[in-house]
């Protein structure tokens, strides 16, 4: 079973990913190649997609238009843009190790 969430949560990363041509929004940031990602999802550096997603608060038609897992000062932050109901993007960073808000690294 968790085998099976694993192989879940890295195919929805990728979709997401691929599916939004994602690209670092954070300045001194840097994308996480596919081998990368696996490696940190497989030895549980990084948590899963959808526990990350859960901390995000959301409508219900609030629509998912960007994801990324970057490297940002040697944190892994989950980089989202969601596009709300009312037409404004909100960008929300994530850290990835602990789920925690990591938005004060937009100010940096």
């Amino acid at each position: 079973m968790k085998v099976r969430l694993f192989a879940i949560n890295t195919i929805l990363i990728f979709m997401v990913l691929f599916l939004s041509n994602a690209s670092a929004q954070l300045v001194g940031s840097s994308s996480l190649s596919r081998g990368e990602i696996n490696e940190h999802l497989e030895s549980g550096n990084v948590l899963d997609y959808e526990y990350i997603l859960s901390k995000i608060p959301r409508a219900e038609n609030d629509r998912i238009i960007e994801v990324e897992l970057v490297s940002f000062d040697g944190n892994l932050i989950y980089y989202f843009e969601i596009l709300k109901e009312n037409g404004v993007v909100d960008v929300h960073l994530i850290d990835g190790r602990t789920g925690e808000d990591a938005s004060h690294l937009k100010d940096e």
